[in-house]
């Protein structure tokens, strides 16, 4: 089933390289799209350009994470688990 969910997302410190790349590669290998949104700026977790310069450019540390697709939630509940390590709590 198609759905789209979303979360409010507060980091407790600014991603590591690696935790982005991480966000990268769980977004390439499943069949969902992750948006991340904050007050300036929005990019898709697809495109590593944008997501790096997401998470490097800007101060603010609550972000609201968009995924869409097949299974929606249990995406998210497998990102958690792979930054489990990473400061972050959903809001």
């Amino acid at each position: 089933m198609h759905e789209i969910t979303s979360y409010k997302i507060q980091l407790e410190q600014q991603l590591q390289t690696k935790d982005i790349m991480k966000i990268y590669q769980f977004s390439i290998q499943k069949d969902v799209n992750i948006y991340l949104y904050r007050k300036e700026s929005m990019a898709e977790a697809k495109n590593l350009p944008k997501l790096l310069s997401f998470f490097f450019i800007g101060s603010h540390h609550e972000i609201l994470l968009i995924i869409e697709g097949k299974n929606a939630s249990q995406a998210y509940s497998q990102l958690t688990s792979i930054l489990s390590q990473t400061e972050f709590q959903t809001a």
